[in-house]
């Protein structure tokens, strides 16, 4: 019996407060109208007005001259800086190569390979190259990069080989 009459009493409160609310918003529209006298929702939404899709086709700019595009580009590659957070740019760091774990086979080797690209980050990769008498950069590839992940120098695994 009491839950219930508490219940009821709070009820009614939301319920005037709510009232109260209302009528003080209705009461501020006219004085809002009175105010903006041209104020008229228009005919046609713009947005209905042209739907973009992935067919819409996007007319690329013209440079005439190299100096216009210069500027483009300077303005380009400066928002695709800052987008990646990289503007300022942070400042180099030596990169700690680590090679290990070399798998010679008959026509071809794989090698293991761990860079600290940032400080606490790195980046592992595995690269493949010919088999030849004389080892040449132009046979070598990056097949698989892993990273970079964050993991500390007290991990065994990248303890191990640093």
């Amino acid at each position: 019996m009491e839950a219930s009459r508490r219940f009821f009493e709070k009820s009614r409160r939301f319920g005037l407060l709510t009232l109260a609310f209302l009528t003080i918003n209705m009461a501020s529209i006219p004085r809002l109208v009175s105010q903006q006298p041209d104020l008229r929702a228009p005919a046609q939404d713009a947005r209905n007005t042209e739907i973009r899709s992935t067919n819409t086709p996007l007319p690329l700019p013209v440079f005439t001259t190299l100096a216009a595009w210069e500027q483009r580009k300077a303005f380009l590659r400066n928002q695709i800086l800052i987008a990646a957070g990289l503007s300022p740019m942070p400042p180099k760091t030596p990169l700690h190569a680590q090679v290990f774990g070399k798998i010679q086979e008959k026509d071809y080797s794989i090698e293991k390979v761990l860079i600290e690209t940032l400080p606490g980050f790195y980046l592992g990769a595995t690269c493949t190259g010919r088999a030849t008498a004389k080892r040449s950069i132009r046979g070598s590839s990056i097949r698989r990069a892993t990273g970079p992940t964050a993991v500390s120098k007290t991990n065994p695994f990248i303890r191990a080989h640093l």
